[in-house]
């Protein structure tokens, strides 16, 4: 189990699944790391913050969550970080595959108009979550993405989704009434499995 990890300054690169089930609670991500891999902190379940360092070219970190620098991408918000609410920040337009999975104590999260891209698993396991508003320009809702939001009581889906991935709402067990849109030509394999309300 990890408390903190100090990476060296000629660290350039974080590989996929890097710290999988390390108990890391905290790292800073040095100026010359300008690659990150997939799921590099999932899943850590004890991380309450991720630092970039400054002058970091590729990355940059505000209250703890990882974005790109230049703030367009959420790329992770730590599982264990302090608090029931979040608001994405206007600048983002992409929120990265699994970039709130296992976040169990956010009740809350607002996402702004700006973002029009959520990737799968987003959202998986945030089982404190109750209510979301997807954006208007979100065309697609991914795999898996509110996989195990066992809180989930009210979901909007806007009219500019046109497609709904496979285990998308999976055990959603609180889930009582959707509205799919009409533009909605596609919905994956066992979307709303195991949503026995």
């Amino acid at each position: 189990s990890l408390a903190n990890v100090p990476l060296g300054t000629n660290v350039t690169s974080i590989g996929a699944f890097a710290f999988q089930n390390s108990g890391l609670a905290s790292i800073t991500i040095p100026d010359r790391v300008t690659s990150i891999g997939y799921e590099a902190f999932q899943p850590c379940a004890s991380l309450t913050a991720i630092t970039v360092n400054g002058s970091n070219p590729a990355y940059g970190s505000v209250a703890g969550v990882l974005f790109n620098q230049n703030q367009t991408t959420l790329i992770q918000y730590p599982a264990a970080k302090a608090g029931s609410s979040y608001t994405i920040p206007s600048s983002v337009t992409m929120i990265t595959d699994s970039a709130f999975e296992g976040c169990a104590s956010l009740s809350s999260i607002t996402i702004p108009e700006s973002v029009t891209s959520i990737g799968g698993n987003a959202f998986e396991q945030c089982r404190s979550l109750a209510s979301v508003i997807i954006p208007g320009g979100v065309t697609s809702i991914g795999d898996n993405v509110f996989e195990d939001c066992g809180s989930l009581t009210n979901l909007t889906i806007p009219s500019s989704v046109t497609s709904i991935g496979s285990f998308a709402f999976d055990n959603c067990a609180s889930l009582t009434s959707m509205v799919i849109p009409s533009g909605v030509t596609s919905i994956g394999m066992a979307t709303f499995q195991q949503c026995t309300s």
